[in-house]
């Protein structure tokens, strides 16, 4: 396996490369924090036919999209609706919490 860090994290600026230098990734593993930047990877993931794997740290929820197979596929599986990056951007932690659970859903949560 080639590992590259990024240390400074994926970006608009350097995400091309993320997915691509070298020769595009088999697989992308989603665990950032930024909720622009994850729907981003999605968007050009998508478009590259690239699967996406994301794990929360609440209860170990594993979620795949397999744009591979179904590059037609909504992001977030269609849960986030049709949504605007540059909307993501300056979010309160509250309204970035509300997004979050548009995702995860609220049934599966742990009890605190």
């Amino acid at each position: 396996m080639k590992l590259e860090l990024y240390r400074d994290g994926v970006t608009e600026e350097n995400i091309a490369d993320f997915l691509t230098q070298d020769g595009q990734l088999d697989l992308l593993v989603d665990e950032c924090d930024s909720l622009d930047i994850k729907v981003l990877l999605r968007h050009k993931a998508q478009a590259l036919g690239i699967p996406v794997m994301m794990e929360t740290s609440d209860r170990g929820m594993l979620d795949i999209e397999r744009f591979d197979l179904d590059p037609n596929r909504p992001i977030f599986h269609g849960l986030l609706g049709n949504i605007n990056l540059e909307s993501l951007k300056g979010l309160s932690n509250t309204q970035k919490v509300g997004m979050g659970l548009k995702i995860t859903g609220t049934d599966t949560l742990s009890p605190g």
